[in-house]
């Protein structure tokens, strides 16, 4: 693996080499500076002398760079369309990061509109760093102060990626990390299961709160040094505006965010684009795809489990490996019960009570020894939209269910569990009960 950077041999590409070798200088990388040259119009000759100018100038980078980085400088130059060459090196390098500089686009009307930056940053498999002020990075390889980062996280497999790639680097050298999620305050709390009519422009304290729970749950142990916050930011509008914003009022030096490689008129809504065009700050994007680079995450941690009961025989036997997911390890079991038939209000509270008698009874005794606390939820609705808001209220690792063991069109279409299994944002185990 390396770090290839980008360089036209103008000005313009100090801050990408400057900042690329820094990040070789932390991880201890090797680096593979790539000069690509528009000759498809020239004749062989020209070609051949274009490209042993450009050789000999990146001999003289290699050089210069490779005293202040430990693994080797190589160097490669390419005659053809900059994006494909670049990465055609990237590919042949195993990149572990591919660095470009740019002057940035803040001023562009469309986001479709940009630069070879851009479209490397948009097209490439591997995580890309965009410079435009390398001194930040300089600064960090020196051990003089820490790199300030803001990840943007919005609850997708791009933003998993974009937060390991923020670990790998934190592991590197001192990071300062303000992991901010933009969210709209309808869909916010429909998913937490919260009533009432949301604010436009206030912010829920409780909401806020959970998602500051839920961000620290997919960010994890962050390992390395440096401090770590949770941003929350209610947002109307376009999402790189709020990220944007956000990464300025923290004045970031860097701004990561995931990218799912959208084209044509999708780019237009796409935050990482946006993103590119507005920052003044450098950028990295990191794809889906990336995670593979990275390494394994190790094994996730069930803590917190859910498990919906209706009072079946199949129900109590998704209890039972609810607790045993926890084993002697503890954590917590929510116990969910539904009530979906209409009940007048003065009847609630001691029906209510009387239900969660009968479901805290199916908690096995053992349970309180091994550690688990268990929590009993009687709540009023929809089965399926009230177990997946429950789930995210609480913080569920895992969503425990129990089938009936129905088949045909009738079980994949009308049950509660299918239901579930569309809608929810979290790991759905379902439990068939033992044949007899």
């Amino acid at each position: 693996m390396a770090i290839v950077c980008g360089t036209d041999l103008s000005e313009r590409s100090r801050p990408a080499l400057a900042a690329a070798a820094a990040i070789a200088r932390r991880t201890r990388e090797p680096m593979h500076l790539v000069h690509v040259a528009a000759g498809d119009i020239l004749d062989a000759e020209c070609r051949e002398k274009l490209a042993g100018v450009a050789r000999a100038r990146l001999a003289q980078e290699a050089a210069t760079l490779s005293g202040q980085v430990e693994g080797d400088v190589r160097t490669a130059v390419r005659v053809g369309h900059p994006v494909r060459e670049l990465l055609s090196v990237a590919d042949a390098e195993g990149a572990s990061l591919v660095v470009v500089a740019s002057q940035g686009h803040a001023a562009s009307p469309l986001y479709a509109v940009g630069g070879t930056s851009e479209r490397i940053a948009l097209e490439s498999p591997y995580p890309v760093l965009v410079v435009r002020d390398a001194k930040p990075f300089e600064a960090w390889a020196r051990g003089e102060r820490s790199l300030r980062i803001v990840v943007g996280v919005d609850f997708t497999a791009s933003s998993v990626s974009a937060v390991r790639w923020v670990k790998a680097l934190r592991r590197a050298g001192p990071c300062d990390v303000v992991f901010g999620h933009v969210y709209d305050g309808i869909e916010v709390l429909r998913r937490y299961g919260r009533g009432g009519l949301p604010s436009l422009v206030e912010p829920d304290a409780d909401v806020e709160r959970l998602l500051e729970r839920d961000l620290a749950a997919i960010v994890g142990d962050l390992g390395g040094d440096g401090e770590v916050a949770f941003r929350p930011r209610l947002g109307l509008g376009r999402l790189a505006d709020h990220v944007v914003e956000l990464a300025e009022s923290e004045r970031a030096d860097l701004i990561a965010v995931g990218t799912h490689h959208r084209r044509g008129p999708a780019r237009l809504w796409s935050v990482s684009s946006g993103v590119l065009h507005l920052g003044r700050m450098s950028v990295a994007t990191v794809p889906t795809s990336a995670g593979a680079l990275l390494g394994p995450e190790g094994l996730p941690e069930v803590k917190r489990v859910l498990v919906a009961t209706d009072l079946s025989d199949s129900s109590s036997w998704a209890i039972t490996f609810a607790y045993a997911l926890l084993g002697r390890r503890g954590g917590d079991v929510h116990l969910l019960h539904v009530v979906t038939a209409p009940q007048r209000e003065e009847e609630r509270a001691a029906a209510d009570a009387e239900l969660a008698r009968h479901v805290r009874a199916l908690a096995p005794v053992a349970a309180g020894r091994e550690g688990i606390t268990t929590h009993v939820e009687i709540v009023h609705g929809a089965a399926v939209s009230e177990i997946c808001a429950t789930a995210e209220r609480v913080g569920a690792d895992v969503v425990c269910l129990g089938s009936h063991g129905q088949s045909g069109l009738k079980a994949l279409l009308g049950s509660a569990v299918a239901g579930v299994l569309r809608e929810s944002t979290r790991p759905v185990l379902v439990i068939r009960p033992p044949a007899v």
